[in-house]
């Protein structure tokens, strides 16, 4: 049942997974650690991202911090850098 699968804690093995499965070649985010960055370290990290998520689905939100996002602006070669139609 979908919802009893959706319902039940993340495991350490699906963390590890999501990990593994994250896309190489993007940019950071927020927190300015890129996938490889996780993906190299993913056997230290993994137990604290799970902690964290264990915790957020206890509160029902997850931590400030893993909700903010930063937004970068990529000029188009040859185009003026001044115009929001770049």
């Amino acid at each position: 049942d979908q919802i009893e699968a959706l319902s039940r804690p993340l495991t350490l093995t699906e963390v590890e997974d999501a990990i593994r499965d994250l896309p190489g070649g993007k940019s950071p985010e927020a927190d300015g650690l890129s996938n490889l960055y996780y993906k190299k370290y993913a056997s230290t990290l993994a137990p604290h991202l799970l902690e964290t998520f264990h915790q957020a689905m206890e509160r029902g939100t997850l931590p400030t911090e893993m909700l903010l996002a930063t937004i970068v602006t990529l000029p188009k070669p040859a185009k003026p850098t001044d115009s929001y139609k770049n």
